[in-house]
Formats: structure tokens, sequence, C-alpha cells
């Protein structure tokens, strides 16, 4: 039995791989890719936004539906003459 599905090539050039973190959160999941910039859409069709500013203490994979506990850190230095970025991101 192999991890990847029937036909999948991981040595295809066009495979590449992101560092995904997702939150349940009282107002729902909240998705972030992991140290690199930008937006992705899952087959699923939910969003996943990502940051340079963005790292984990570890990454771990969900076994059997259970998830791992862990923290997702956002890393920066405030601009004292700029709107609050924490506020902005909330």
């Amino acid at each position: 039995m192999s991890f990847f599905p029937e036909g999948f090539d991981p040595r295809d050039d066009r495979v590449g791989m992101l560092d995904l973190c997702a939150i349940d959160t009282p107002d729902g999941p909240a998705r972030f890719i992991v140290g690199t910039d930008g937006r992705f859409t899952d087959t699923a069709g939910e969003v996943w936004h990502g940051s340079t500013l963005l790292s984990v203490d570890q990454l771990q994979m969900t076994i059997n539906d259970v998830a791992p506990r862990g923290a997702l850190v956002l890393s920066y230095f405030q601009d004292p003459d700029a709107p609050s970025l924490a506020s902005e991101l909330r």
C-alpha cells in the first residue's frame, strides 16, 4: 500500500508541498499556509491564507481524525505610525 494515490509521481516537476495549518476557532476553522505569502484554494473549495510572518513550533499530521496540539505564531515588528497589525488581522 502506497502513501500516494495510484498514478501519482512524487518526482514530477509540477509537484509541490505546502505546510498547512488549520485552527478551530469559535468563528469556524482558520486555514493558513506557513512560511510563504499567498492564497491557496484546495480541492474542497476551502481557502488557505499564507504569510512569511507565520511559523509553527512543530508540524504534525492528523492521525485517525485526531488533530495534534500546537501553536501558530505571527512574528512581526509593529510600526508605531501604522495601524495595529494584530487588529487588522482579526
